[in-house]
């Protein structure tokens, strides 16, 4: 779980910025990519907190990426920030003897062109980057990690469910489909899946709902075989649970 912080006083840092694009690096190749390069940043510092505020946070761990940038012009190695950027942007250029003064004046119009998109579509971002805030300093519990593991075993049986129920109209319970919306194609049921997300306040387990006894045949196919259970314990199959 992960909170913003509360609102403080800045100050103002300079950051360059590098950002590795991954990918498989060819001999004499350079790459540049427009959200590499020199950015403000507001150094945020440790908020006040009151007695009640404490308590709110506790068992929480501050984080403020700013605290250990100096005065100066910050160098920083962020390839975290590769899940945002957009490959297709950048520019490769090939170093050989043939094409090294068009390449510098390619590079050149790169460079100057690259500050108004730091500043219009990556400023931000970067800023967000580094705000501080606060996280839990240990990781789920034993009862969370069961409530996303029985989440996780509960959607694949759903979609089991309205993929391969008989009746249809029974099988769109399963969906939260607004009452207003009529259907009218109700044959391609993996398009009317992309359109709605799952109903998890369904109780497809109750009989008045849906047989069971035609459910157990859909589902069987989500259990370990009898060949493989433990003490012919009825279990899902734990590598189905990988979305």
């Amino acid at each position: 779980m992960v909170l913003c912080l509360l609102p403080s006083q800045a100050q103002i840092d300079t950051v360059i910025l590098k950002v590795d694009v991954l990918g498989q690096e060819y001999p004499h190749t350079s790459y540049h990519h427009p959200i590499n390069g020199e950015y403000l940043i507001d150094r945020n510092q440790v908020p006040f907190l009151t007695k009640q505020q404490l308590e709110l946070f506790r068992g929480f761990q501050f984080i403020n990426p700013t605290a250990k940038f100096k005065n100066s012009k910050n160098y920083v190695q962020a390839n975290s920030l590769r899940h945002y950027i957009d490959v297709d942007e950048s520019v490769y250029l090939q170093w050989d003897s043939a094409h090294i003064e068009s390449n510098i004046l390619k590079l050149e119009h790169f460079k100057d062109s690259t500050k108004t998109i730091r500043s219009k579509e990556y400023r931000k971002q970067v800023q967000s980057y580094f705000n501080p805030f606060f996280i839990h300093r240990t990781e789920v519990t034993n009862y969370q990690y069961r409530q996303f593991v029985y989440w996780v075993r509960d959607s694949l049986i759903m979609e089991e469910i309205f993929l391969h129920y008989p009746d249809f109209n029974k099988a769109k319970q399963i969906l939260d489909i607004p009452k207003n919306i009529i259907l009218k194609d109700t044959n391609d049921r993996l398009k009317i899946r992309d359109l709605y997300n799952l109903n998890f306040d369904c109780e497809y387990r109750k009989e008045k709902v849906f047989k069971q006894i035609k459910i157990v045949p859909i589902i069987s196919v989500l259990y370990l075989s009898p060949s493989v259970r433990w003490y012919k314990r009825k279990e899902i199959d734990v590598r189905l649970l990988e979305l």
